[in-house]
């Protein structure tokens, strides 16, 4: 196996950035997603306040 040239190096750095800024990107629309099911959530639990039965849930 031969050592790793100076452009072959910068061409595996290039490729792991751009795979590092894919995985960037998709952590935020998680997030994003994240962030909007919790206020849907937090606004449906309003909407009940309170009044729903909880079903097998350990309350600590």
């Amino acid at each position: 196996m031969r050592a790793p040239t100076k452009k072959s190096m910068y061409e595996d750095n290039a490729k792991m950035v751009r795979q590092l800024k894919w995985c960037v990107r998709v952590m935020d629309d998680l997030t994003a997603k994240n962030i909007e099911l919790a206020m849907k959530l937090e606004a449906t639990e309003k909407e009940n306040d309170g009044s729903r039965v909880q079903h097998g849930t350990a309350q600590n």
